[in-house]
């Protein structure tokens, strides 16, 4: 399993905007992709600081979505919310060990 981390800022007067599009917007498009397993939207309340998980299946299928058009799409419809116009950084890390209840 392949983790992306994407951490960014989003702009405080846009906040609950940011998470209405992830919702609307980000999901949909993350769902459709093969190998795509879950997403979250992270933050801390009151600041601008958010991170974005998603997780896929193996490392190709991370490939082909950020190969694809629907990941330029994504970064395009929360371009207005970024602090300062700075793009998310993303990092990518394979689970090395799960533990789940």
């Amino acid at each position: 399993m392949i983790i992306r981390m994407a951490r960014w800022h989003c702009q405080a007067a846009l906040a609950q905007e940011a998470e209405d599009l992830f919702s609307s917007g980000a999901v949909p498009l993350l769902s459709r992709q093969p190998g795509f397993i879950y997403c979250q939207l992270l933050g801390i309340d009151n600041e601008t600081k958010r991170i974005a998980l998603t997780a896929w299946v193996d490392e190709s299928s991370y490939a082909n979505f950020v190969a694809s058009d629907d990941m330029q799409s994504i970064t395009e419809m929360f371009r207005p919310m970024y602090v300062e116009g700075e793009l998310p950084v993303g990092t990518q890390y394979r689970v090395l060990r799960e533990s789940r209840k």
